[in-house]
């Protein structure tokens, strides 16, 4: 089964606008070349912000972003759709954690890709804020 929520490359798409000079000098933009990802978007003003930036991230990985997007009804049962059954062929899709992350968490179709915290002392212990290692 492919990943359902984000998958490496998809990923990738994220950080192009979080990366300093010196992470996105060493980050290997290329690794996944050639991969297609097709992506359910909500009509949302994110969308809209992001689309402008989809033709750079695909040149500079040289991967194919396959979008299709819908007013929020539609989408939502679209996702709802394919994911229950099986959804083999959708590789990311935006998510509203307040709204069905729970939901789609149960149901095994979304996972946590945050790297598990090492063992030792509670993150609020070492001043770190809480929401740096909250779990979905």
């Amino acid at each position: 089964m492919r990943p359902m929520l984000l998958t490496a490359p998809f990923l990738a798409l994220t950080t192009t606008l979080t990366l300093s000079l010196a992470q996105a000098q060493s980050f290997r933009w290329d690794a996944y070349k050639g991969t297609t990802l097709r992506v359910l978007l909500n009509q949302h003003p994110w969308t809209t912000a992001m689309q402008e930036y989809f033709p750079e991230f695909e040149r500079l990985t040289g991967i194919k972003l396959e979008t299709e997007t819908y007013p929020e009804a539609q989408f939502r049962q679209k996702v709802l759709v394919e994911l229950s059954t099986g959804g083999q062929n959708l590789d990311a899709f935006m998510l509203s954690p307040g709204q069905e992350g729970q939901l789609y968490a149960k149901s095994g179709w979304v996972e946590d890709m945050r790297p598990t915290p090492p063992a030792g002392p509670t993150p609020l212990a070492t001043g770190a804020s809480a929401t740096s290692t909250r779990r979905c």
